[in-house]
């Protein structure tokens, strides 16, 4: 197998270009969900001398995951110069690892009644406008209502203890099927950090601006009236829309 990434020559670096998991399916009972063995790899392009094969890529750890799909739950980002990742070894929960020793530092137990995850985001590319791996989104549901993936929020700002919090601050806020997470959450209009300003003598201070706003697209239904359809007809039309009714009361 040849796998070809390229890391970006930028001071934030992309972690996903970093860090790559590889999935191998491990057949269980019929009667259970197949299990994955997952593999963790980094690239280390400037020193591909020192991997085992030349190649610049090396495996740094694996986990198992207890259901047969991986979805997106292996996310890598950084805060305060130390790079985690947040993963599900258990469908149910959601843990945080270390990276890069992938070592795991806690994290949500596996519960019935657990949020199942199925992708996270966590801008982290971005310190001076607050987008500092400090906070995230996570898409799942809990188990039995999977007919759509709902969105919530992630509390990350302890993440160096392995402690985080997940909230429902958005609602009942579904993910829309045809986008990922990342896809989903804009945070051009987010702002969350000191602002320099020049005054009329030309000496510049700081000031803090908190402009802490996310938009979220999100899946929308419509059911159409009959009228909508062509059959509203008039005084014979039962719909009970605005516009039928006065129409309705016209020929009366």
């Amino acid at each position: 197998m040849t796998i070809q990434v390229e890391l970006e020559s930028s001071k934030v670096v992309d972690l996903r270009k970093k860090y790559f998991v590889l999935e191998y399916p491990i057949e269980t009972n019929p009667r259970h969900w197949n299990r994955l063995r997952i593999e963790i790899w980094m690239c280390i392009p400037d020193n591909s001398w020192d991997t085992p094969d030349g190649s610049g890529f090396v495996k740094i750890g694996e986990y198992l995951r207890n259901y047969d799909s991986l979805y997106n739950t292996f996310t890598p980002f950084e805060q305060k110069g130390q790079e985690y990742a947040l993963y599900s070894p258990n469908y149910s929960a959601t843990r945080v690892m270390t990276l890069p020793n992938c070592k795991d530092i806690g994290g949500e137990e596996p519960h019935a009644g657990g949020f199942c995850p199925v992708d996270y985001f966590v801008p982290y590319n971005d310190p001076a406008r607050g987008l500092d791996g400090t906070f995230g989104f996570i898409a799942g549901c809990i188990w039995g209502d999977d007919s759509t993936w709902k969105i919530q929020y992630l509390d990350l700002s302890r993440i160096n203890e392995g402690i985080f919090t997940r909230e429902a601050k958005f609602g009942y806020v579904s993910l829309p099927r045809e986008l990922n997470l990342e896809k989903a959450i804009d945070l051009e209009d987010f702002w969350d950090g000191a602002l320099p300003w020049v005054k009329a003598d030309g000496t510049k201070e700081t000031h803090m601006l908190e402009e802490r706003i996310v938009k979220i697209s999100t899946s929308h239904w419509f059911e159409l009236n009959r009228k909508a359809k062509g059959s509203c007809c008039g005084h014979a039309c039962k719909c009970e829309c605005l516009e039928c009714k006065d129409k309705r009361k016209e020929q009366e």
